[in-house]
């Protein structure tokens, strides 16, 4: 509606749409594309989760007019299974963690490849959807992602039995937040001789390396 329009009924009609029913069909939309992808339909245009990912509206490039739809239309997209995990499954936010890291630094392969035998669901999403899962959930419920913490709690809890090549990765990586209280009883501290200990406090004669 222009201003000259506040009352005028066909513009009303106009408003109700774009927030109520346009979100609805958008969405409908996203989610028989994933059905599709999921049961191979339409094989002759093959759907991808990067083809999906790129019907999702960008909300910095969205003119003011269609605005009201990016609310009602992410929050209902995110009560689904939209987001597309590194072992090739459609999840929800909450099963996810997100990560952000550098692909071409050396310990990334290493770290998610690690997270992901252990049990954690890894996903890697353009900026869109990103921006599109922090503008809807950050309000409600942090966002997990992959961040130093996690692989800490991680390794506290299930260990490392891979090569030494791996554990050099992930100690690189959990020394890159400078939180270096939180290595003590992680076996990630190499000795000259190719073994591991535990980091420790102790100040005990045979502790000390």
């Amino acid at each position: 509606r222009e201003l000259d329009q506040w009352r005028d009924p066909a513009a009303l009609w106009n408003d109700l749409l774009v927030v109520n029913i346009v979100p609805k069909a958008y969405s409908t939309l996203i989610l028989e594309a994933i059905k599709r992808m999921e049961t191979e339909e339409n094989s002759d245009f093959p759907l991808s989760a990067e083809r999906i990912y790129g019907l999702w509206p960008d909300e910095n490039k969205i003119r003011v007019p269609w605005k009201p739809i990016v609310v009602p239309l992410f929050k209902e997209l995110l009560q689904h299974t939209v987001i597309y995990s590194v072992s090739n499954q459609w999840m929800k936010v909450e099963q996810v963690h997100f990560s952000e890291m550098d692909e071409s630094l050396e310990y990334t392969q290493s770290v998610l490849n690690y997270l992901q035998n252990s049990g954690k669901q890894i996903a890697k999403v353009p900026a869109n959807i990103a921006s599109a899962v922090h503008f809807t959930t950050c309000t409600v419920k942090a966002v997990k992602k992959v961040t130093p913490a996690v692989v800490r709690q991680v390794l506290r809890k299930s260990g490392h039995s891979g090569p030494a090549e791996e554990k050099l990765h992930l100690l690189q990586f959990v020394l890159s937040d400078g939180v270096y209280s939180e290595l003590i009883g992680l076996e990630l501290l190499p000795l000259q001789n190719g073994n591991f200990i535990s980091f420790s406090s102790s100040v005990s004669e045979q502790d000390i390396v």
